[in-house]
């Protein structure tokens, strides 16, 4: 929702609770009724800033409202959420160029029958050995694959290394 000839935060956080009280009522689905939450972010310009520019900044004050209240809130944008958003994309940037490159691998974690103690096979759990941070979980870069649509390369990049381990464990070559 654009708006135009907004000046004040507070008039935006305004419009945008108007917003979520015309969207709160239940809405009347397949015989039944379904609450919907409404989470806002919020992005001012003066003119200067171009509209993907806008967006961007309202995607990332979306996401902290969200996060923060299970998606219910309202936030608005801020210069910390300036920096966390170029964070972001230098990570972005450094995952894909860490699929490109082979920055990332594999440790294999064993699942053991109890009652046996025999391995019945591994789980493979992908690390990123990041350049400047250092040995980073999935927890750190999983996400942002989900959210950027790396997530696909990423996914066949693990299938594929787990596959040709396997291999290698069973004495076959790989191809």
């Amino acid at each position: 929702l654009f708006c135009e000839r907004v000046d004040r935060p507070s008039d935006a956080i305004r419009i945008a609770e108007r917003v979520q009280r015309a969207l709160a009522p239940p809405v009347e689905v397949g015989g039944g009724e379904v609450l919907a939450g409404v989470s806002i972010g919020i992005s001012m310009g003066d003119g200067s800033i171009d509209g993907e520019t806008l967006m961007g900044r309202a995607r990332s004050a979306l996401r902290r409202s969200a996060e923060r209240t299970s998606g219910l809130g309202i936030a608005l944008f801020d210069a910390r959420m300036q920096e966390e958003a170029a964070g972001r994309l230098k990570l972005e940037a450094e995952l894909a160029g860490a699929l490109a490159t082979q920055g990332l691998f594999l440790e294999y974690q064993p699942i053991v029958d109890l009652s046996s103690g025999a391995i019945q096979g591994f789980e493979a759990l992908v690390r990123w050995n990041h350049p400047d941070r250092g040995r980073l979980p999935p927890i750190d870069f999983v996400p942002l694959a989900e959210e950027t649509g790396l997530i696909h390369q990423l996914g066949w990049w693990v299938l594929r290394d787990a596959c040709s381990q396997a291999a290698g464990w069973q004495g076959h070559s790989t191809a």
